[in-house]
């Protein structure tokens, strides 16, 4: 993908540093890291950012299902509970726990999109 999108970008432009003067929304060490596989962030989101900037028009916003922390609590304690060896399986010291754990991976879902 990222090949495609450097020849791309050099069929149309003199060079990589011609593409990021001409589009000053992109920070140019992004794009030369996305382009070389070494970025560490969101290379996804970069790649559509570079994308939609070579073809004149605005980036497509991932789009991530919307999972509230209840949901993620609901699956993890399901599950949870399968496993669980004691007799009374609703105990909630373990809810509470799963609850914590949920909002933290809610928050991280949130934070990728």
């Amino acid at each position: 993908m990222t090949h495609e999108i450097r020849a791309a970008i050099l069929a149309r432009y003199k060079s990589i540093h011609s593409f990021c003067r001409k589009h000053p929304e992109l920070k140019r060490s992004t794009v030369y890291q996305v382009l070389a596989g070494k970025y560490a962030g969101h290379s996804v989101r970069q790649l559509a950012a570079i994308r939609a900037a070579l073809d004149g028009c605005a980036p497509e916003e991932p789009k991530n299902p919307i999972v509230t922390a209840e949901q993620i609590a609901d699956a993890v304690q399901a599950f949870k509970c399968g496993q669980c060896r004691r007799l009374e399986k609703q105990c909630a010291a373990c809810r509470t726990q799963t609850i914590k754990e949920a909002k933290v991976v809610e928050q991280l879902v949130a934070s990728m999109r």
